[in-house]
């Protein structure tokens, strides 16, 4: 994304962690790449490292959000961990994981596309449909993960997703790509290089670079008409407001909530950035 950096986008990192995990009853852990570990079918049959976070008590019907991490981030993020402690104790399952080829899970970095994190979604989204004690099921994503979720509603159908949640989410992506930026990365957006070196062992794969240029995001979200709540910071330099107001626009029956004083990662008043979408999640998952 353009003359942004690196920083911007980790800082969300491990906010609640110990709070999340002290409120569950049972927390699933999937690990494939652990001795005798397992984990959950994601793209072209890749294993997934998740965290299925159970509330206490409720054993049928269980409704449940999906959370999809961002660029960098991996399944134990801030936001995942936070809405984890906010919905939980409201009898609300949360489930984070890995994208293939982030902390975890099968696959490798270079690979990775927004199209086959879409696949992770479904593959997640199926594995929990298969389960006969979850009832209705909602995605969330923050920043590439928004968009990714976004989009995955939008394939999925509303029939199948019963909300979605999307904070800062980064169609931007899609511009800064064909300008010939990714991060903080320029390349020549008429030829892309094999792949870029972003540092500290990560390289972004061509493919990534030439499928961003001609990804359907609002297309794509826009088939999704069951509602959502799209969530934007006011001093956000990474994804600028605009891109939240354009989401609002194509998501039907979506709420917009623009929080002036917050950042990407909403560092002004983290707990109550996430509660937006938190009670969003309680009142459409709730039974009705």
């Amino acid at each position: 994304m353009v003359n942004c950096r690196k920083a911007v986008l980790v800082v969300a990192g491990l906010v609640a962690f110990a709070a999340a995990s002290a409120c569950a009853a049972t927390v699933e852990r999937f690990r494939p790449l652990e001795a005798g570990g397992k984990g959950i079918p994601g793209s072209d049959g890749k294993l997934l490292a998740a965290n299925l976070t159970l509330p206490d008590g409720v054993t049928t019907n269980i409704p449940v959000v999906i959370f999809c991490h961002g660029f960098w981030g991996s399944l134990d993020n801030g936001f995942a961990n936070e809405l984890t402690r906010q919905l939980v104790p409201r009898g609300i399952a949360t489930l984070s994981f890995s994208f293939n080829g982030h902390k975890g899970s099968e696959g490798d970095f270079i690979d990775m596309t927004v199209w086959n994190e879409i696949e992770d979604t479904i593959g997640v989204y199926e594995y929990l449909r298969s389960r006969p004690e979850f009832g209705k099921i909602a995605l969330g994503g923050h920043s590439q993960g928004g968009v990714v979720a976004s989009m995955a509603a939008g394939k999925l159908g509303t029939d199948k997703v019963s909300g979605l949640a999307i904070w800062a989410a980064a169609a931007v992506l899609k511009d800064d790509a064909i300008n010939g930026w990714t991060l903080y990365h320029h390349f020549d957006p008429q030829n892309p290089p094999e792949y870029l070196d972003l540092g500290d062992g990560w390289h972004l794969g061509r493919n990534f670079l030439i499928t961003a240029q001609k990804l359907p995001i609002y297309e794509t979200a826009g088939m999704y008409k069951g509602g959502a709540c799209v969530i934007n910071g006011g001093s956000d330099v990474v994804v600028p407001v605009r891109y939240g107001r354009r989401f609002h626009g194509v998501l039907v029956g979506s709420t917009f909530h623009l929080l002036p004083d917050e950042d990407h990662n909403f560092g002004h008043d983290f707990t109550s950035s996430v509660a937006i979408g938190a009670d969003y999640f309680t009142r459409v998952l709730s039974p009705r």
